[in-house]
């Protein structure tokens, strides 16, 4: 029997009470929030829709607060919701004005302010100033099949049906068409964020998820960037484990880079091995599979990461 819910329409209430629910039900979705911030904790208050009064006087509303134990102590995340709408002028520091209001009622230490959104939303400008963000995808990865919240996810991440509506580029779309096939069939135990819509002329890289919470692996090829990352989720600041972690899987080798809240292990690649998205997959298939050589490689780091148990120095409870 098909347990599956269609929606002909969703709202971001909508999406908003399943991050909640999923939240509370999967620790593995709790691990997707708690590896970037380096904390772990028991959920203790939720709020939606928290309406307060700003120091301008006017009221702002945080989508979800989460408040959670921590031993003696508490912290807070903060969560910016969005499917497809622009943000308001100056939203995310008005995050910070309200939990800094809402800290001295809760009594929490430090607060996190996430962005959750469909990729192809985090992937704009739409989403500057937040340093965290987990996305719908990200989410709905972790849920059970028959989990109704899976359908509201799968319905946000849909561009045809959330008002994106891209400007469909021919070749870009049967680019994306053949590198899923060619994943599928050369590399299938890859496990690529596929998006099944068409794809405009600035659709986001690839993303390779790994057995690993908070460990992903992106391919960046653009005029700017031509390389592939396998991104370390909020080890900036834990330098030390991120190294040791390094250490003891024999990855010295790669470049180690910080990117923002998070360290990567980078392999560049020469210009004359560029790949242009927009260009006939066949005439780019050498250099196409040398990126995702590299992207094996790193998923096969990943794995030696989880089955080594290594993963425990990043304090995540699988």
């Amino acid at each position: 029997m098909d347990n599956k819910v269609f929606f002909s329409d969703i709202t971001e209430r909508d999406t908003d009470l399943a991050i909640i629910r999923s939240f509370l039900d999967y620790q593995s979705v709790r691990q997707l929030f708690f590896v970037q911030i380096k904390r772990q904790g028991e959920v203790v208050k939720v709020y939606h829709s928290l309406m307060q009064r700003e120091s301008d006087g006017h009221s702002g509303e945080s989508d979800i607060v989460i408040i959670c134990q921590d031993g003696d102590k508490k912290f807070a995340i903060f969560i910016e919701d969005k499917i497809a709408a622009d943000p308001q002028p100056s939203q995310r520091k008005r995050y910070d004005d309200r939990a800094m209001l809402l800290m001295n009622t809760e009594g929490y230490d430090k607060y996190y302010v996430f962005l959750c959104a469909p990729e192809v939303y985090i992937g704009t400008a739409k989403a500057d100033g937040y340093t965290y963000s987990v996305s719908h995808q990200e989410i709905c990865n972790q849920l059970d099949d028959k989990d109704m919240s899976k359908s509201i996810f799968n319905f946000s991440c849909d561009e045809k049906k959330q008002g994106y509506n891209p400007i469909k580029n021919d070749s870009v779309t049967e680019f994306w068409l053949n590198l899923y096939r060619h994943i599928g069939e050369k590399y299938p135990q890859l496990k690529i964020n596929k998006i099944d819509s068409p794809r405009g002329t600035n659709a986001v890289w690839p993303l390779f998820r790994t057995s690993v919470t908070g460990l992903r692996i992106c391919w960046k090829s653009n005029l700017e960037k031509n390389c592939v990352d396998m991104e370390f989720a909020g080890m900036a600041s834990h330098k030390d484990e991120f190294n040791k972690i390094i250490k003891d899987i024999g990855a010295t080798n790669y470049e180690p880079v910080q990117t923002g809240k998070s360290m990567s292990l980078t392999v560049r690649f020469p210009d004359s091995e560029h790949v242009s998205f927009g260009r006939p997959f066949n005439e780019q298939l050498d250099n196409i599979n040398k990126f995702l050589d590299v992207v094996n490689d790193f998923d096969n780091l990943a794995n030696k990461i989880y089955y080594l148990g290594i993963v425990d120095l990043w304090n995540i409870k699988s």
